[in-house]
């Protein structure tokens, strides 16, 4: 909003002029005093203050001084929003540091420039009352009463007494001033000078006793003691002390006579709570009567704001855990409970506000006890376990997350003895459903796990994973001392089958949390990868000793001898890992397979059908694996040990749950250095996948966009995250049991509705069925009874075949999801450029899957995602099993799979096409040549140099034969513009293919529109940087072509498109901007002049710029003949340390193909005319 000028800065502005000598740096400073930024009011200030030291030395202090003062004592009746409070600082510092602005230049200023007319409005008077206001309180806060005369400070009194009754908003200020002057006025002076003009106030006792001048009385009787004395007190306040026990109701009253002010919060109500605060007892007493009974209770909100307000302001001023359950009230926790989650109340916002302020509190507490004191009063009746999910905020949660390390410890252990159900533990937290409170404590323990203060206490979440661990799986009976968590014996009720399932499960999510848990926020996982690797181990231990200890615990569920002795075997694996990588600080395969040993051995306690037979595989796979590093290579025949692994990860990956999903990308992270191309295939046969068998498989992009794939879920559904599926997915499997139910009842339904069909069917047939025999139909009407019959089990059968359809291709899009991961893995990992290449086209075939079938949406957004993150590698990794022999043929592979998949955006094939490129000549030796070896080496590089020429020859003929493919075929199904942006991006690489599209767009037996796409295609490579890069020997032949064809097909034939027209002009003013040898000839541009008037504007315009370029170049080719500049032009050529030839790309982004070019590339760099051509 525009800044408008008052006519408070109309009189400054004619004030400056009347001042010459006042500078311009001055007089912005005025305005930078109103910046609506803190910093900038107090920068402009201190300048200031700078230049008027500076005018002093210069004894120029009068003119600049005097103006100053005035100009600030006006500005403070501004109506600019942020004048007042700048202007009031600056006059403030002026009477601190120059004494020789007194006390009476202010108070005639103030007569003067804040005087009241009879031409204000009621607004403008409020203002300059205001600016009155703020002048005396100027004076006082700048210590300048001290030398003031007594009629001066009589003054300042009495002005400020009467400016409290002009405007209610201007009292409570004018009584802060007044209450502030008893502190800068000497004790002498105030009492024969202030305190007359104050007394009659001060005496007037709790009958007349206003907010007001209780805060007046409250602030002199500190700061003044012997004027307002216990004498004095008790003589007109009956009381020697104004905060006791016997006036509590008095401050009550008080305090809701405040609230006329509302929303403003009268300062006297904090004071009165401060005072009251230094008292334990008094304030127990003071917060029962005057905030829960009187200001609670009331009816009017603005009571309650009060009340809320005080809440946080009694917080911040209690030390000990009773006063905090003092504040914390029943009746307060009660009304939040009201209020909160109920919008339509008028307190609703208010309440909100409390709840963050006692948050921030708790979060910026250090003091545990208090910590825990809010906690559990927020947690005990009228609070509620679930007090979270009443009031639809995160109080209790985010309070939880940041318990300091003490309270962290004392919080947890109260949840231990909640769930063993200690009395101190009851006490404290009571709640009369028991499942409902152990299910509670298990996910309040889950949390702690992973909290600012546990995330270096590696022991104190081991604790709390023991405990979730023990009470998930077993019972304990007796005590045992020699076992964590059963030293106290059994629990004071047996937990029933729900408890046990809500203790098993927070425990997997605890230990989720706990592999994804980075406090730090840092990209390294590695270090936590290693912290949750020994907690895991630790719970093996503990769980071997659990087991061990048959007599004092009892699993809730009894465990078959197999399991037993799959456990002990896993755990004695795990031992012998876990020696082997305490010597390694850094992730290996062993880490690898010590966190898979430990993840499917917790799995066995709870699924022993689905773990056994791949803990099985996984003890085989490791052996292999060590047998591997001891001979180095595999039998024949017998895969690798990372194909084994990797294709237990697949299992794993199968199941719905996020921590598998978490360990698995884990695992796979550490196994990535190890991986083969066969381990890649099976991820890969995983995304070509449809779900069908394999003699009905139709390939990923023979897709049915039918009204199933509708039924499946719309796109928004399928884009829902994957981590919230598998987790209700998770929380879904405790309630197994009532689901069955659901079923059973749902089938009976079913059932019923299916036997009506049969009876529909049946007809009269039905209704003889129970009397008679079939025998009296006859032959016709039985065959029409059987159809009729096998027409209903039809239809229930395709009902039935349907649902589980949809349900399968659900669990295929989830499954390809999570295998996704295992791909982003592999792509970050740096993996080797084989392997990346590899995972190309199946992504590809995702983005076009998800392009037409929408619930595949969320799987194509990510696999574009990945593709896109392969393109940006700068190096792909070298990879020695890469055969470059291969590649052509790879580039051909994905210009063919464009046509099959039309929907993969064709700047992306293109992408895929150049990074191929890249890795086919960024390969190089990476071992560094030894000076014996220098040359030798040097003719490897020419060799190799001379295979890439090679290989960049044949990629240049896929795409020539492509490209004719695609012209002279009607039927093919190529993307044009992805050769378009192909040509762009890389016109000196594939400079051959230029000639080719030349000779197809002047070749009359092509159509027009292809001839026309040619031509769009090789103006896109014609700029200066290609002629530098590619010779004057190449560019002058193709000059000659280029003129001598578009001459002749533009001049000899009669009907030409206009289309066609522009795009040759295109071509054309490319050319003559580039670097021209051949000169256009006459009959070309006559015919290009006379074809001007048939055209349309924007091709005129084209035809136009060939024309006038054309007499640009004329005339520097005669500066040129007249003895111009006629040095020879450099060429600008990157050469390769394998000698191959490479330029950047030409349209203005980057070179993608050599960025990455090697240490000894070379460039030469022609320096740009100045001339504009």
């Amino acid at each position: 909003m525009a800044l408008v000028k008052d006519e408070t800065c109309n009189a400054m502005e004619q004030t400056s002029k009347a001042k010459p000598s006042v500078g311009p740096e001055l007089l912005q400073l005025f305005w930078d005093l109103a910046d609506n930024d803190d910093k900038g009011r107090i920068a402009a200030s201190v300048a200031l203050l700078s230049i008027l030291k500076a005018s002093k030395k210069k004894d120029q202090k009068e003119s600049e001084l005097n103006y100053t003062v005035q100009r600030l004592v006006r500005g403070l009746s501004s109506s600019r929003k942020f004048a007042r409070p700048g202007y009031t600082l600056a006059l403030t510092q002026i009477l601190r540091q120059f004494k020789e602005v007194t006390v009476a230049q202010i108070l005639k200023e103030a007569k003067e420039q804040l005087r009241i007319t009879k031409q204000e409005t009621k607004a403008e008077q409020g203002h300059i009352y205001l600016g009155q206001v703020l002048g005396y309180l100027a004076l006082i806060q700048a210590d300048r009463l001290n030398e003031a005369s007594k009629e001066e400070v009589q003054e300042v009194t009495s002005s400020l007494k009467k400016l409290s009754s002009e405007k209610s908003y201007l009292r409570q200020i004018c009584y802060q001033a007044l209450a502030e002057m008893g502190e800068k006025v000497p004790k002498k002076r105030f009492a024969k000078t202030v305190f007359p003009i104050l007394q009659q106030e001060l005496a007037a006792g709790m009958e007349q006793c206003t907010a007001d001048s209780l805060l007046l009385l409250l602030k002199l009787s500190k700061s003044q003691p012997k004027v307002i004395n216990e004498d004095f007190l008790k003589e007109h306040w009956k009381f020697d002390k104004l905060i006791n026990s016997k006036n509590i109701s008095f401050l009550a009253d008080v305090m809701m006579q405040s609230t006329q002010c509302h929303p403003v919060i009268h300062s006297v109500c904090v004071d009165i709570v401060k005072e009251m605060a230094a008292d334990q007892d008094l304030f127990s007493t003071f917060w029962k009567e005057a905030i829960d009974d009187t200001l609670l209770e009331h009816h009017q909100p603005a009571k309650k704001y009060l009340a809320f307000h005080l809440v946080k302001q009694a917080l911040h001023t209690s030390t000990s855990v009773e006063m905090v359950k003092t504040i914390m009230s029943p009746r307060l926790i009660s009304l939040l409970l009201k209020t909160l989650p109920d919008k339509s109340k008028v307190v609703c916002e208010a309440s909100k506000q409390l709840a963050n302020d006692i948050v921030n509190w708790a979060i910026g507490c250090q003091n545990g006890d208090l910590q825990l004191a809010l906690l559990t009063s927020l947690l005990s009746p009228p609070g509620l376990l679930r007090f979270d999910d009443v009031t639809k905020t995160k109080t209790v949660a985010t309070i939880s997350q940041h318990l300091t390390a003490e309270a962290t410890k004392k919080y947890g252990e109260l949840l231990i003895g909640l769930v063993q159900g200690k009395k101190d533990a009851t006490s404290l937290i009571q709640s009369k459903d028991r499942e409902s409170t152990v299910s509670w404590a298990a996910s309040q323990l889950r949390s702690l796990v992973t909290t600012l203060a546990t995330a270096s206490n590696l022991d104190v979440q081991l604790n709390l994973l023991q405990f979730l661990f023990l009470h998930a799986f077993f019972d304990v009976q007796r005590k045992e001392k020699s076992l964590p968590h059963a030293q106290s014996g059994p629990c004071s009720e047996v937990l029933s089958a729900q408890s046990h399932r809500a203790m098993q499960d927070n425990f997997f999510k605890a230990l989720n949390n706990l592999n994804t848990f980075n406090p730090d926020k840092t990209s390294q996982k590695e270090p936590r990868t290693l912290e949750y690797i020994e907690i895991s181990y630790q719970l093996v231990l503990y769980a071997k000793k659990v087991l061990a200890n048959s007599s004092s615990v009892v699993p809730v569920k009894p465990f078959s001898e197999q399991v037993l002795l799959s456990w002990q075997k896993m755990s004695e694996e795990v031992e012998k890992i876990h020696k082997k990588t305490q010597k390694c600080s850094k992730l290996g395969e062993e880490h690898a397979f010590e966190l898979l040993f430990v993840h499917l051995g917790l799995q066995l306690l709870v699924d022993e059908e689905a773990v056994s037979d791949v803990l099985k595989d996984l003890h085989i796979c490791y052996e292999k694996s060590c047998q591997r590093r001891k001979k180095g290579k595999a039998a024949d025949g017998e895969p690798e040990w990372v194909e084994v692994i990797t294709e237990i990860l697949l299992s794993l990956l199968s199941q719905p749950s996020h921590l598998v999903r978490v360990v698995v990308s884990s695992v796979f992270r550490m196994l990535c250095p190890h991986m083969t191309t066969d381990a890649l295939q099976l991820i890969i046969d995983v995304l070509k996948s449809t779900g069908k068998p394999e003699e009905e498989e139709e390939g990923p992009l023979d897709f049915k966009d039918s009204e199933e794939s509708e039924e499946f879920g719309s796109g928004t559904e399928a884009s829902e995250t994957l981590e919230q599926v598998e987790e209700d997915e998770e929380e879904s499997s405790s309630e197994e049991e009532e689901e069955e139910e659901e079923e059973e009842e749902m089938e009976e339904d079913v059932d019923e509705n299916f036997k009506a069909t049969v009876k529909a069917a049946l007809g009269d047939a039905a209704a003889e069925s129970d009397e008679e025999s079939d025998g009296g139909l006859s032959d016709s009407a039985m065959f029409r009874l059987d159809e009729a019959l096998a027409e209903a089990f039809r239809s229930r059968v395709k009902g039935k075949g349907k649902k589980m359809q949809k349900e399968q291709q659900e669990q295929l899009l989830h499954f390809k999801m999570r295998v996704l991961d295992l791909v982003e893995v592999l792509v970050h990992a740096h993996a080797p450029a084989g392997m990346l290449l590899e995972v190309i086209i199946p992504l590809f075939g995702l983005i076009e899957s998800g392009s037409v079938l929408k619930p595949l949406r969320c799987l194509a957004e990510r696999a574009t995602h990945l593709v896109h993150v392969i393109f940006k590698i700068k190096k792909p990794a070298a990879d020695n099993n890469l055969q470059k022999e291969s590649l052509p043929g790879f580039v051909r592979d994905i210009i063919q799979y464009s046509a099959k998949a039309p929907n993969v955006p064709h700047k992306d094939i293109a992408s895929a096409c150049i990074f191929v490129l890249r890795v086919m000549l960024g390969l190089e030796h990476s071992d560094k040549p030894s000076p014996m070896r220098t040359r030798s080496h040097t003719a490897d590089v020419k060799n190799h140099a001379k295979e890439e020429e090679k290989h960049l020859e044949e990629v240049v003929n896929v795409i020539k034969e492509e490209l004719s493919s695609l012209f002279e075929k009607r039927d093919n199904r190529l993307n044009q513009m992805m050769f378009h942006s192909l040509l762009e991006r890389q016109p000196i690489l594939l400079w051959p293919v230029a000639e080719h599209l030349l000779s197809y767009a002047v070749n009359a037996d092509i159509r027009v529109f292809c001839r026309t796409r040619a031509l769009s295609s090789l103006a896109a490579m014609i700029n200066k940087n290609v002629v530098q890069s590619i010779g004057e020997d190449k560019w002058s032949s193709f000059s000659q072509q280029l003129v001598s064809k578009l001459t002749e097909s533009l001049v000899n034939v009669s009907e030409l498109k206009p289309r066609y027209i522009q795009e040759a002009a295109l071509v054309l003013v490319k050319y003559l901007h580039s670097q021209p040898t051949q000169p256009l000839p006459d009959s070309l541009l006559t015919k290009l002049e006379s074809l001007k008037s048939q055209l349309s504007k924007d091709t005129r315009k084209v035809i136009q710029r060939v024309l006038g370029a054309k007499s640009v170049n004329r005339k520097r080719n005669m500066q040129d003949d007249t003895g111009g500049d006629k040095s020879p032009k450099k060429k600008q050529k990157i050469q390769g340390k394998n000698g191959v030839n490479a330029v950047e790309e030409t349209n203005g982004t980057s070179s993608e193909l050599h960025e990455n070019t090697t240490k000894g590339t070379k460039i030469k760099k022609k320096k740009p005319k100045t001339k504009n051509s």
